[in-house]
């Protein structure tokens, strides 16, 4: 139940009742420490004698509250400590913040200092959630929404971000609309102490995209590059960010804009410990130069990603062998642009000693090979009846993208031959794709 203000402890000796109470002390456990009669506690307690500062030591040495802070210079002296803890949460300096929240620990036994207490929660909850321990964090939440109508700004703002933040995870279904809601809100509610986290623009973004609104996330994820400025603070955050944005354009066609924020991307994290990143990032370069009908820079893109993974031994493992078996495909994909149909076959073959147990692999590789063929076949039952449906049911993200290729492939086939209807519908299914891998569901669903 809510606390009135009245029934807040209202001078020192009520703080102290009230922290051995929660604690469970017994006043007489707490004069045996102290070496004095539980009378002398009853008068302390209830403002009837003053502290000491050599009894207020003892007593805070007995509660092990040491650092608590009990009197007003103190309360602000912790509150700057936490502003300033969250502060370097959001750069994503996580020892920083971790060694100042650790550090404010005895917080957690004043929650008569209310603003404190839930400025020190909200951090608590953020460091949760980035932890993925969603459990924890939910029952924080539940604790802070008892009081939050009569927080500061600052503390109703980190309230509703935090809470858009978890429901973006953890809300069933794809149009996050509770999520967005509580990110709009902190976002009306706006900051007072404390900097606005320029992430919330990607988490907002992020859903317009999953709701189909390509231009109002490139307008939200825009705003947060804008925020970061050249600042590298939060690298992986801004990477993130960039790359989104990158594939926002591909969707709406604009390459240009495409590649500068994916080139962004890869200046940001060279040389840094984000290689599987930098790899993916290289990729992506190929596959935008591709479908921006540029085959051959496309392939130099391509082949700077499967000489980087094997240069820093990305292919070893169960993750790297997939991966560089798509690249290799995607490799014959541009060969097959080109065409340089025996060099197409010589990536094919490349791409099919990666051939492992798992039914895709030959699927992509046959899709491959029917893609070489099909100016003299003109048929794309295999393509369209097996790898298709196969591939988008996968919801793999690398599938994902050779799905697209296809269909933007049948598209420019059948536009050829005059079939607008078909290549109109190969269009709309890429459409489709395309928003599939953004944010890994069925629109329906």
């Amino acid at each position: 139940m809510k606390q009135k203000a009245s029934a807040y402890p209202q001078h020192l000796g009520d703080k102290i009742k009230h922290i051995r109470t929660a604690k469970g002390f017994s006043q007489e456990s707490m004069a045996y420490a102290l070496k004095i009669d539980r009378t002398v506690v009853v008068r302390l307690e209830s403002g009837q004698i003053e502290i000491s500062n050599e009894r207020l030591t003892a007593i805070k040495k007995f509660l092990e509250i040491e650092n608590a802070p009990l009197f007003e210079h103190e309360v602000k002296i912790s509150k700057n400590r936490l502003l300033m803890a969250q502060e370097l949460l959001i750069e994503n300096r996580l020892p920083e913040t971790l060694d100042i929240f650790k550090s404010q620990a005895s917080v957690r036994y004043v929650p008569f200092e209310q603003e404190l207490y839930l400025l020190y929660t909200m951090i608590e909850i953020r460091l949760l959630l980035k932890e993925y321990k969603d459990a924890e964090a939910k029952e924080k939440f539940d604790l802070v929404a008892i009081f939050i109508d009569d927080a500061s700004v600052d503390v109703q703002h980190m309230f509703h971000h935090s809470m858009g933040m978890y429901l973006h995870e953890n809300e069933p279904g794809t149009t996050k609309s509770e999520a967005l809601r509580h990110l709009e809100q902190a976002l009306a509610i706006g900051t007072n102490e404390i900097k606005l986290d320029p992430n919330i623009f990607t988490q907002i973004g992020i859903i317009n995209l999953m709701n189909g609104k390509p231009i109002q996330a490139i307008v939200n994820l825009e705003r947060t590059v804008s925020m970061y400025g050249d600042s590298r603070t939060n690298t992986r955050a801004i990477a993130f960010c960039r790359f989104t944005l990158s594939n926002c354009y591909q969707y709406v066609n604009d390459f240009d804009k495409a590649l500068e924020h994916n080139n962004a991307v890869l200046d940001l994290i060279v040389n840094t410990q984000y290689n599987y990143e930098y790899s993916v990032a290289l990729g992506n370069m190929g596959a935008i130069y591709r479908h921006a009908g540029n085959a051959k820079k496309g392939l130099e893109y391509i082949e700077k990603s499967i000489a980087f993974d094997k240069e820093n031994g990305l292919d070893g493992n169960e993750q790297g062998i997939h991966a560089m078996f798509c690249k290799l495909c995607a490799k014959a994909l541009c060969l097959l642009d080109m065409k340089k149909y025996t060099e197409c076959r010589d990536a094919i073959a490349q791409a099919g000693q990666y051939i492992q147990q798992e039914d895709w692999m030959p699927i992509v590789c046959e899709s491959v090979v029917k893609f070489t063929k099909i100016r003299d076949t003109c048929s794309t039952d295999y393509i369209e009846n097996v790898a298709l449906p196969f591939l988008r049911a996968s919801k793999d993200t690398y599938l994902m993208h050779f799905a697209l290729d296809f269909c933007a492939r049948l598209k420019a086939f059948y536009a050829k031959r005059g079939a607008d209807k078909k290549a109109n519908a190969a269009g709309n299914i890429a459409g489709e794709i395309f928003m599939e891998i953004i944010f890994g569901k069925r629109a329906e669903e």
